[in-house]
């Protein structure tokens, strides 16, 4: 999933003890763990990957709340056994635990406090526009959005449509570039880049 790599202005570590925020994420309590406390409090949002869809979740009051619980009718719900892999992120970090074989692996990216390096090595935010541009339904400020294909998301952020459902702005997705130098070569190119933030429509 991720290699341990050297980047300007990141620290890429192992992540212990896994399955403790998976069960967090699929509705256990927060993680006792103190090497877990920091990530806790960093983390806003989760992309979780199943045998079965794509759901997208947030944590309110400190509690994950995840699309398939909102929409239920739409979205199969994440559980052990479908499990595949998460994306857990916020502004300061990102953690991905993902399965391998009978086990679950994990890695945590956080930003370092202060980069130390040349101007075209800092790391740089770059937003994507996500699928869907029409509003079908929203509840509990999760919005199920469908895009001109007929592709359709449940995103865990407000949108403010038109009258005709159309989104004024579509949502996006922000994202992190890390880089750094090739030591034979020189070269400058992009590492690793992380999930940071999602914007509402």
């Amino acid at each position: 999933m991720i290699a341990n790599v050297d980047c300007m202005g990141l620290e890429i570590r192992e992540l212990e003890n896994p399955d403790d925020l998976l069960d967090w994420l699929l509705g256990g309590d927060e993680p006792a763990d103190q090497s877990h406390h920091d990530l806790v409090n960093g983390l806003r949002w989760a992309l979780v990957y199943t045998t079965e869809s794509i759901v997208w979740g947030k944590i309110q009051d400190g509690r994950w709340t995840l699309a398939s619980s909102v929409f239920p009718d739409t979205l199969v719900s994440p559980t052990h056994d479908n499990f595949l892999r998460v994306r857990m992120f916020g502004p300061r970090l990102e953690v991905r635990i993902w399965r391998h074989e009978e086990q679950l692996i994990g890695r945590v990216l956080a930003d370092q406090p202060s980069f130390q390096g040349p101007e075209w090595l800092e790391p740089c935010e770059q937003e994507f526009l996500l699928v869907g541009d029409t509003l079908e339904r929203s509840s509990d400020r999760f919005s199920l959005v469908i895009g001109r294909s007929g592709s359709q998301q449940v995103l865990p952020v407000s949108v403010e449509p038109d009258t005709s459902g159309r989104l004024s702005r579509r949502p996006r997705l922000v994202v992190k570039h890390y880089f750094g130098s090739d030591p034979e070569t020189g070269e400058t190119k992009r590492v690793v880049s992380r999930l940071v933030d999602l914007i509402g429509g």
